[in-house]
């Protein structure tokens, strides 16, 4: 019994370990655009072709902004400040 609960343990923590790799892989596909003085920084965002990836749009205006791409096939309305 005191094995088998070893087992499960150490089971629990190998995989708890793999989704913090996982994680850490994953925020290396994480870019970020701000929006201020209603411009885009940068102007121009290389990504790397055919990868999923997360893109974080922040709005510093205290306006709301569109954010449009037909490439990604996208439209949001992004908050003043968000």
């Amino acid at each position: 019994m005191k094995q088998a609960l070893t087992s499960i343990l150490l089971a629990l923590f190998a995989l708890g370990a793999g989704f913090s790799i996982a994680d850490a892989l994953a925020a290396d596909d994480t870019f970020t655009l701000t929006i201020q003085d209603h411009r885009f920084e940068p102007a121009q965002l290389e990504v790397p072709a055919g990868k999923k990836l997360k893109l974080v749009v922040k709005n510093l205006d205290p306006t709301p902004e569109e954010f449009e791409s037909h490439d990604l096939k996208r439209e949001k309305v992004i908050a003043g400040k968000g």
